[in-house]
């Protein structure tokens, strides 16, 4: 793995545990009604959306290996480039599916790469 590749999935990882620490025990209604939540949850998204699509430029079978990245960068582009017809509920949805589920293929694909450092 190129330590560029690794970096990036690192800062992804980072993002993504962020969104758990933010999201934990919280339920959508308070999501929803929640505007610095949802702001800090759409800005972590940006920043593991954006993180996974350089890790992708650097090796494009990065895709292959984390079958969940296609479903976070859509929603990186949702909530960055449609910002005013943001879904609260489809971003919830990755929150409580998609997230938990690229990083444990992060987690997965970096622990199997590490003997490479």
């Amino acid at each position: 793995m190129h330590p560029e590749v690794k970096k990036r999935l690192q800062h992804a990882l980072k993002a993504c545990q962020g969104i758990d620490e933010f999201t934990n025990g919280v339920t959508f209604d308070e999501y929803e009604s929640d505007r610095m939540l949802r702001s800090a949850v759409m800005r972590q998204l940006d920043v593991a959306g954006i993180a996974m699509k350089m890790a992708r430029r650097k090796d494009p079978t990065i895709t292959e290996r984390l079958p969940n990245m296609r479903l976070i960068t859509r929603i990186r582009h949702q909530v960055i480039h449609r910002y005013y017809r943001v879904n609260n509920a489809a971003v919830w949805e990755v929150v409580q599916t998609g997230v938990p589920a690229i990083e444990g293929q992060i987690i997965a694909l970096l622990a199997k790469h590490d003997d490479a450092w």
